[in-house]
């Protein structure tokens, strides 16, 4: 026998019995069993509510969480690019002086070089 086939066998068996016993019960005692499971139902729902709306305010909680993430991201890359900027324009300066210092040594070839990094010659005697 199936599942199916023993609930089919037992409804009609389990709604007689409720009928039997309601026959017994007096229109009170009904009307407090109807409502203790309407209270249950309500109950149910409830739970089930709260559950959706924990559910809800987790989701929100992990986006906002995602969002507050992705914008520290990109503060933190907008910092290290205006960092970046900030050593190119101090390399920059150095050159700058470093080459003004060359020319007014006498070494203008050397510090009109469009190079930014510094170069090691070696000077060869003859």
């Amino acid at each position: 026998m199936s599942l199916g086939d023993i609930i089919a066998q037992a409804v009609p068996d389990v709604i007689s019995a409720l009928l039997e016993t309601a026959k017994q019960l007096s229109f009170v005692q009904i009307l407090l069993f109807g409502f203790v499971a309407i209270m249950a139902l309500f109950d149910a729902d409830k739970k089930a509510r709260d559950k959706a709306a924990k559910k809800k305010a987790r989701a929100e909680r992990e986006a906002y969480q995602t969002r507050k993430r992705a914008y520290s991201e990109r503060y933190l890359a907008y910092k290290e690019r205006q960092l970046d900027k900030l050593e190119r324009r101090e390399r920059a300066a150095d050159m700058w002086s470093y080459r003004k210092a060359l020319s007014e040594n006498g070494l203008k070839s050397y510090a009109r070089s469009s190079n930014y990094e510094l170069k090691s010659y070696s000077f060869e005697r003859f």
